[in-house]
């Protein structure tokens, strides 16, 4: 198969030198740059009054309330962590532990925390949270199902004590 062709533009024969010029007519060469700058600095006056004249940029829209996900407790995001089945390693329970334990020289290097495989080893709450920042921004939302969750926790939930909707039976009132 033969290569493409390349599309030449008209302007790629302008680029090469002119009989005219090569022959030493300088009157007519400075005319027409003369002109041309004439032209061009014009054309630069538009430009800017066009800018000073546009129409203010409505303010935008501030960005949708997203979630601080380093700020959940760390049993909140393993237990994201478990429900979704992330492939992600636990984190350390504190962060002076993961510090104790990854010491170059210190203890971490006989713990089996650390001795682990770098896919299984403890990760920081920092790193954690990524992962379910990551996971939870990438989920779409099922409307269906999230309809269908929140009636069932309304009808069944047991701590709410005025249930206005008994089962489907409307309470009659004797007389």
């Amino acid at each position: 198969m033969p290569p493409a062709k390349s599309s030449r533009n008209h302007d790629d024969k302008a680029d090469t030198p002119n009989s005219k010029e090569k022959g030493g007519n300088g009157h007519t060469s400075t005319k027409m740059r003369r002109n041309a700058s004439q032209q061009n600095h014009s054309h630069l006056r538009e430009v800017q009054n066009a800018t000073a004249a546009a129409p203010p940029q409505p303010p935008a829209e501030p960005s949708p309330p997203s979630l601080h996900w380093a700020s959940f407790d760390r049993d909140v995001l393993h237990a994201y962590r478990r429900e979704h089945r992330l492939n992600t390693p636990s984190s350390f329970s504190s962060p002076y532990c993961q510090w104790i334990l990854s010491q170059p020289n210190g203890i971490g290097i006989h713990s089996p925390t650390m001795v682990r495989r770098r896919q299984a080893r403890r990760q920081s709450k920092d790193q954690l949270a990524l992962a379910v920042r990551k996971h939870f921004n990438g989920m779409g939302v099922q409307e269906n199902d999230v309809i269908v969750d929140f009636i069932y926790k309304i009808r069944h939930d047991p701590s709410r004590i005025s249930k206005p909707y008994a089962g489907g039976k409307t309470p009659t009132f004797a007389k």
